[in-house]
């Protein structure tokens, strides 16, 4: 009797140290450069069941849905290989990517993670719809960034994203750019597939109008290996700012004795009718009916062919000054004339007001 229980307890303990453990023979895979055009890429990731008990892959999990995986179901014999299939889709995906897959198994170790990566070399149609601009070889999501309005005296940066769709190494730099808007290109030097940043960082400080600001930055590419595929380019952002002043730290004492900026009540420079040809001038006055000086910071339109111009750009409590807008209609080349005048000013009230410009070319 005793020696039927020595035999079952030894059946017990090896049953209880008997367990899978996994072993991988690779760990992760490069698929390198491809065309998206491709569509899928697979590979598979092969693991030895090096224990002596059943091993059950339990669950595998990607970090996305652009990876997919299928991995055995039933159990693995101590001793044999079985292998994770994993699938990448590039369908839409242009540029580098690095997957992780993460597999639990019911042994040793319980958690492994395995890496896919590559390159993706963008189809024409995906590239022409993510990034339509052209930058040589390289390509830019977009032309223009507006930094929106900002404070005099706040910094703000943006970004433009960027990939170098080509098979040569691409070589990028900023050649210009205002001292107000700070441009660099992250990295400066791409690899065939990969993806590349623009910031640029806005000192409102420097922006040398009040009010809206548009300026341009200058990007250039050169392949590190010229060819008929990857050639030299440049391409030109342009960046938008409204620039103004900060009166939230003025104290009540201030804001009571602040300039007023007083406009003509029907805020409407009519020209009339202009013989085409010609430059036609109104005028009209601002009043400071306030008690401090008034600071008349900027005029703007965007019409073509007008100008509009300010006697002074002081005016005193109680003062007024002329604003002189003149009409070239030579630079216009339309019938008809409506558009705004922007008057900026320290009025912490009103610092921007807007008188409408009306005239019908003849």
């Amino acid at each position: 009797m005793r020696g039927l229980s020595t035999i079952v307890v030894a059946i017990m303990w090896l049953v209880a140290v008997a367990q899978p453990r996994v072993e991988w023979l690779e760990l992760e895979h490069d698929f390198g450069i491809f065309s998206e055009d491709v569509g899928r890429v697979s590979c598979e990731l092969r693991m030895v069941n090096v224990g002596d008990a059943p091993l059950l892959v339990e669950r595998v999990r990607t970090s996305c849905g652009c990876t997919a995986a299928d991995y055995p179901r039933t159990a693995v014999a101590p001793g044999d290989t079985a292998a994770v299939r994993i699938t990448y889709t590039a369908t839409g995906r242009p540029g580098a990517f690095d997957k992780g897959i993460w597999v639990n198994v019911n042994g040793e170790p319980r958690l492994t993670q395995l890496h896919i990566k590559g390159r993706v070399i963008g189809a024409e149609r995906t590239i022409d719809k993510m990034y339509p601009v052209r930058l040589g070889a390289a390509r830019l999501g977009t032309a223009m960034k507006p930094m929106g309005e900002m404070k005099r005296g706040t910094h703000r940066t943006v970004h433009i994203n960027g990939i170098n769709p080509s098979l040569d190494t691409l070589l990028l730099r900023v050649t210009l750019t205002p001292d107000h808007i700070k441009a660099s290109v992250e990295p400066d030097t791409v690899a065939p597939g990969d993806v590349f940043i623009v910031s640029m960082g806005y000192e409102t400080d420097l922006a040398p109008q009040w009010g809206f600001n548009s300026d341009e930055v200058v990007l250039e590419s050169e392949p590190l290996h010229p060819s008929e595929t990857s050639v030299a380019g440049m391409a030109r952002v342009e960046v938008m700012a409204q620039v103004d002043e900060d009166f939230s730290r003025l104290s009540d004492n201030e804001l009571r004795r602040a300039p007023v900026a007083q406009l003509p009540a029907e805020k409407v420079v009519r020209l009339g009718t202009v013989e085409a040809g010609t430059v036609a001038t109104a005028r009209f006055e601002i009043v400071n009916k306030g008690r401090s000086p008034l600071s008349v910071r900027r005029l703007w339109t965007p019409a073509h062919g007008v100008t509009a111009t300010s006697d002074t750009q002081t005016v005193k409590p109680g003062k007024r000054t002329t604003v002189t807008v003149k009409f070239d209609t030579r630079l216009f080349g339309k019938p008809l004339l409506n558009d705004k005048l922007t008057i900026i000013t320290n009025d912490p009230a009103n610092p921007s007001q807007v008188m409408r410009i009306v005239a019908e070319v003849k």
